[in-house]
Protein backbone atom coordinates (compact mmCIF):
# COMPACT_ATOMS: atom_id res chain seq x y z
CA UNK A 1 0.00 0.00 0.00
CA UNK A 2 3.34 2.78 0.91
CA UNK A 3 4.38 1.93 -2.53
CA UNK A 4 0.93 3.00 -3.77
CA UNK A 5 1.12 6.71 -2.63
CA UNK A 6 4.79 6.76 -3.08
CA UNK A 7 3.98 6.86 -7.24
CA UNK A 8 3.30 10.25 -6.59
CA UNK A 9 6.47 11.66 -5.28
CA UNK A 10 7.88 13.60 -8.74
CA UNK A 11 11.51 13.16 -7.80
CA UNK A 12 12.48 17.17 -7.12
CA UNK A 13 11.16 16.85 -3.29
CA UNK A 14 7.70 18.11 -4.04
CA UNK A 15 5.75 14.82 -3.48
CA UNK A 16 3.27 17.22 -1.53
CA UNK A 17 2.54 19.32 -4.40
CA UNK A 18 2.40 17.18 -6.83
CA UNK A 19 -0.11 14.53 -4.42
CA UNK A 20 -2.25 17.78 -3.83
CA UNK A 21 -2.79 18.27 -7.37
CA UNK A 22 -3.52 15.10 -7.97
CA UNK A 23 -6.28 15.02 -5.62
CA UNK A 24 -7.55 18.27 -6.85
CA UNK A 25 -7.87 16.82 -10.27
CA UNK A 26 -9.58 13.86 -8.77
CA UNK A 27 -12.16 15.57 -6.66
CA UNK A 28 -12.88 17.72 -9.34
CA UNK A 29 -13.55 14.71 -11.43
CA UNK A 30 -15.64 12.95 -9.17
CA UNK A 31 -17.78 16.63 -8.40
CA UNK A 32 -18.23 16.27 -11.83
CA UNK A 33 -19.44 12.97 -12.67
CA UNK A 34 -21.66 13.46 -9.89
CA UNK A 35 -23.29 16.35 -11.31
CA UNK A 36 -23.36 14.16 -14.22
CA UNK A 37 -25.31 11.72 -12.61
CA UNK A 38 -27.50 14.13 -10.80
CA UNK A 39 -28.90 15.64 -14.02
CA UNK A 40 -29.05 12.04 -16.31
CA UNK A 41 -31.55 11.09 -13.28
CA UNK A 42 -34.58 10.99 -15.52
CA UNK A 43 -33.11 8.78 -17.96
CA UNK A 44 -34.95 5.40 -18.93
CA UNK A 45 -34.19 1.91 -19.97
CA UNK A 46 -32.81 -1.25 -18.52
CA UNK A 47 -29.15 -0.99 -19.97
CA UNK A 48 -28.78 2.67 -19.15
CA UNK A 49 -30.09 2.04 -15.16
CA UNK A 50 -27.62 -1.11 -15.04
CA UNK A 51 -24.41 1.62 -16.55
CA UNK A 52 -25.68 4.11 -14.02
CA UNK A 53 -25.84 1.99 -11.15
CA UNK A 54 -22.34 0.45 -12.01
CA UNK A 55 -20.94 3.94 -12.37
CA UNK A 56 -22.42 4.73 -9.01
CA UNK A 57 -20.31 2.02 -7.61
CA UNK A 58 -17.15 3.11 -8.81
CA UNK A 59 -17.46 6.49 -7.65
CA UNK A 60 -18.44 5.33 -4.38
CA UNK A 61 -15.01 3.45 -4.77
CA UNK A 62 -13.18 6.30 -5.84
CA UNK A 63 -14.35 8.33 -3.57
CA UNK A 64 -13.13 5.82 -0.44
CA UNK A 65 -9.97 5.63 -1.98
CA UNK A 66 -9.35 9.15 -1.84
CA UNK A 67 -10.28 9.32 1.68
CA UNK A 68 -7.92 6.59 2.66
CA UNK A 69 -4.93 8.28 0.34
CA UNK A 70 -5.42 11.65 2.35
CA UNK A 71 -5.18 9.30 5.44
CA UNK A 72 -2.43 8.18 4.94
CA UNK A 73 -0.99 11.23 3.47
CA UNK A 74 -1.93 12.86 6.94
CA UNK A 75 -0.07 10.21 8.79
CA UNK A 76 3.17 10.45 6.50
CA UNK A 77 3.24 13.79 7.27
CA UNK A 78 2.94 13.69 10.43
CA UNK A 79 5.22 11.24 10.87
CA UNK A 80 7.88 12.78 8.99
CA UNK A 81 7.66 16.33 11.02
CA UNK A 82 8.12 13.70 14.08
CA UNK A 83 10.89 12.26 12.77
CA UNK A 84 12.68 15.54 11.92
CA UNK A 85 12.15 17.43 15.20
CA UNK A 86 13.31 14.50 17.09
CA UNK A 87 16.59 14.50 15.01
CA UNK A 88 16.77 17.82 15.25
CA UNK A 89 16.83 17.72 18.97
CA UNK A 90 19.06 14.94 19.42
CA UNK A 91 21.25 16.53 17.15
CA UNK A 92 21.12 20.45 17.00
CA UNK A 93 24.72 21.51 15.80
CA UNK A 94 25.03 18.66 13.01
CA UNK A 95 21.30 20.49 11.90
CA UNK A 96 22.95 23.80 11.85
CA UNK A 97 25.69 22.50 9.21
CA UNK A 98 23.32 20.96 7.34
CA UNK A 99 21.04 23.93 6.84
CA UNK A 100 24.25 26.28 6.27
CA UNK A 101 25.77 23.76 3.75
CA UNK A 102 22.56 23.77 2.14
CA UNK A 103 22.45 28.23 2.36
CA UNK A 104 26.19 28.10 0.95
CA UNK A 105 25.14 25.81 -2.20
CA UNK A 106 22.34 27.88 -2.58
CA UNK A 107 24.31 31.03 -2.62
CA UNK A 108 27.08 28.92 -5.23
CA UNK A 109 24.31 27.83 -7.69
CA UNK A 110 22.17 31.53 -7.37
CA UNK A 111 25.89 32.93 -7.69
CA UNK A 112 26.35 31.03 -10.57
CA UNK A 113 23.40 31.37 -12.16
CA UNK A 114 24.05 34.94 -12.20
CA UNK A 115 27.51 35.07 -13.31
CA UNK A 116 26.59 33.03 -16.38
CA UNK A 117 22.73 34.76 -17.57
CA UNK A 118 23.06 36.22 -21.17
CA UNK A 119 22.97 39.68 -21.58
CA UNK A 120 19.47 41.41 -22.35
CA UNK A 121 19.98 43.13 -26.00
CA UNK A 122 16.69 45.06 -25.56
CA UNK A 123 18.43 47.73 -23.72
CA UNK A 124 21.89 49.74 -23.93
CA UNK A 125 24.09 48.67 -20.86
CA UNK A 126 23.98 51.43 -18.21
CA UNK A 127 20.56 52.31 -18.99
CA UNK A 128 17.93 52.94 -16.50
Amino acid sequence: MDNEYNDYNDGNGQSGNSRDRLLDDIRRVMREAEELLRSTGQQAGEGYQAARERFESTLSTARHSISELEDHLAVTARETMESTDRYVKENPWQAVAVGALAGIALGVVVGISRRYRPARKDREFGED
